[in-house]
């Protein structure tokens, strides 16, 4: 956060709150936690040069002898980049999903994972109907000759000159 331990001991979690803090989690959070239940919630806080970040909070109360709270333990979790790279996957599957070529991924077994409307369009299967089947069960003989095809060059992980595309995701 950009804060020395001498700045934020003693003061509360609102030293790190600004604008785009989501109040009614706030709320919420405060309701939660002041029956004793634990609470996990995510906003934006603020960094000590203003910069706004992503976090998750895990907090629980703490109780004494007699079951009375007298602590709140608070775990907070900067998740900027898990949010990031979940939006940019948001936008590069909307621009997948609105383009005119068809798009389909598959795993090594030919389930599919995804089916964009170019797709659709294409074998004429719309992706609710297509989504987590095996890609035998969803095309007729005509494409399975094809879908055996990609079969091929996803099992080796080699081009081939079938005018298919691949892109292979595989960590290795």
């Amino acid at each position: 956060t950009g804060y020395d331990k001498s700045e934020l001991l003693g003061k509360t979690l609102r030293i790190l709150q600004g604008p785009d803090t989501d109040r009614e989690m706030l709320a919420d959070l405060k309701h939660t936690i002041a029956q004793g239940k634990p609470y996990t919630g995510r906003t934006i806080n603020y960094k000590k040069n203003g910069e706004p970040y992503y976090v998750e909070w895990q907090i629980s109360a703490v109780t004494n002898d007699f079951g009375e709270i007298t602590h709140y333990l608070s775990i907070q979790r900067d998740i900027t980049h898990d949010v990031e790279q979940r939006n940019n996957l948001r936008y590069q599957a909307a621009i997948i999903d609105s383009a005119s070529e068809g798009f389909i991924s598959v795993d090594y077994d030919l389930n599919v994972l995804t089916w964009n409307k170019g797709a659709a369009q294409m074998l004429g299967v719309e992706p609710e109907d297509a989504i987590g089947l095996n890609l035998h069960e969803v095309i007729d003989d005509y494409e399975l000759k094809i879908s055996s095809l990609v079969g091929q060059v996803v099992k080796s992980g080699e081009a081939s000159e079938t005018g298919i595309g691949l892109i292979d995701i595989r960590n290795e």
